[in-house]
């Protein structure tokens, strides 16, 4: 009678731990807004992602491309190893006709020239959506050739220079994401549905990011024991707890 009561505890166990755990990693996906500014407030960690927004897009970040790749991201790195900021500038639809904001574009220099300085182990991403991806070009222009090395990878969601070098960043660090159909990717002004759906590239952009890192899957198996581990834990507690 003592085995039958172990064994639909256990199953019993299985269940509450294992809805648990599925709503601890949904939560995780969800935990990045449209505004960070972790560098600027001094986090340092193996991988900082200096992201642009596109035109017109709320906080710093966006809500539609940049949260679902970083937390694709988080998925495969885990969330201690990431640091977002967001580059502030207007966001307005004079900057993108102009060829992206002045203010954009510099801000987002001295942003690298700051994830160098403060945190010099750190591998520098450059990322952004649309008129994000203009400000990645200009920003480029203006990093020296120190600066340009420390930049590990460039993912440009969208984008306007598709087909123009960023700066004199190596080629192979640079991932161009263009939909079909994406007239801004072809240098044209018409904002098509093809242009509002890279959310859907998310998994494909934090791949990138995570081999050129050199942090692809690594930190994910470390958390996935430690899940493991805790998951055993809970579950001798609750049948314990039972008997």
């Amino acid at each position: 009678m003592n085995t039958i009561k172990t064994l639909l505890l256990l199953g019993f166990a299985i269940i509450v731990i294992a809805r648990r755990t599925h709503e601890s990693r949904s939560l995780s996906r969800r935990q990045y807004g449209n505004t960070e500014n972790q560098l600027v407030n001094g986090s340092c960690a193996a991988i900082t992602i200096i992201y642009a927004r596109g035109t017109l897009d709320p906080g710093n970040l966006g809500e539609s491309v940049g949260p679902p790749f970083f937390d694709a991201l988080v998925d495969i790195v885990g969330e201690s190893n990431l640091v977002i900021q967001g580059v502030p500038y207007p966001a307005q639809i004079w900057g993108f006709a102009h060829g992206g904001s002045p203010v954009g574009s510099q801000n987002m220099a001295d942003l690298v020239a700051l994830a160098a300085s403060q945190c010099p182990y750190t591998k520098i991403v450059m990322s952004g959506y649309s008129q994000g991806g203009q400000l990645i070009h200009n920003a480029a222009d203006k990093l020296n050739a120190s600066l340009t090395d420390d930049i590990n990878s460039v993912v440009i969601f969208g984008d306007p220079y598709n087909g123009t070098a960023v700066g004199n960043v190596s080629a192979d660090k640079v991932l161009t994401i263009c939909h079909s159909g994406d007239d801004v990717c072809r240098h044209q002004g018409d904002i098509t549905p093809a242009h509002l759906n890279y959310s859907g590239n998310a998994a494909e952009a934090a791949n990138f990011v995570a081999e050129k890192a050199d942090l692809n899957g690594t930190d994910s198996d470390t958390r996935d024991w430690k899940a493991w581990g805790q998951w055993i834990s809970e579950l001798f507690t609750i049948i314990k707890n039972q008997l």
